[in-house]
């Protein structure tokens, strides 16, 4: 029972940020297109939230949870003094003010340590993650590629009559008249 305040101070110091930064993702991407498409099929509003857009929303926090795993660390240097917890913020505090250099160096290797497996850890997850929307951009950007060659074939096809080349050199030079402008046939 007496681990319940300085638990407490830690969490409820670390958590506000995070329901705001959660809460303002959350609005974003709820008033993205793919939301509103799937609102527009039909789709329960119990899934749009769960299913699409939670998943979306967490991913500046979860990149966050790095530093503020080294926040917390931190501030529970400043916990364990105010509360008289031994553990090792204590160690290291006490550790400065003995000068205390070999337990310094051991605390400070064993915090950074700690900290960058995580955040290796954190980048591993987010590249996975990263690697399936990019495939998903990519196949979204080939369909785009596609309807583009379609539109393209399409004005292709009609360049072999004289309105057509008009027409064409009208919506590719803009502001020259096509009617000044002569388009030879190569043989």
């Amino acid at each position: 029972y007496h681990m319940f305040i300085p638990i407490l101070t830690v969490v409820i110091l670390s958590i506000g940020g995070r329901m705001r930064m959660t809460r303002t993702n959350m609005l974003e991407v709820l008033n993205s297109d793919y939301i509103r498409t799937a609102r527009a099929k039909g789709v329960p509003q119990v899934k749009i939230i769960f299913g699409h857009a939670l998943k979306n929303s967490l991913i500046p926090v979860i990149t966050y949870f790095g530093p503020m795993l080294a926040y917390i660390v931190t501030g529970s240097l400043v916990v364990e003094q105010i509360f008289a917890v031994n553990g090792i913020g204590r160690a290291f505090v006490s550790s400065i003010t003995d000068r205390d250099y070999p337990l310094i160096m051991g605390t400070t290797i064993v915090l950074a340590t700690l900290i960058a497996t995580t955040l290796v850890l954190l980048m591993l997850t987010m590249g996975i993650r990263n690697a399936r929307l990019e495939a998903a951009q990519d196949r979204a950007r080939a369909e785009e590629l596609i309807s583009e060659n379609r539109e393209l074939q399409d004005k292709l096809d009609s360049m072999g009559t004289v309105e057509g080349n008009k027409a064409l050199a009208e919506e590719l030079l803009g502001l020259v008249d096509p009617d000044t402008v002569v388009i030879t046939p190569t043989p």
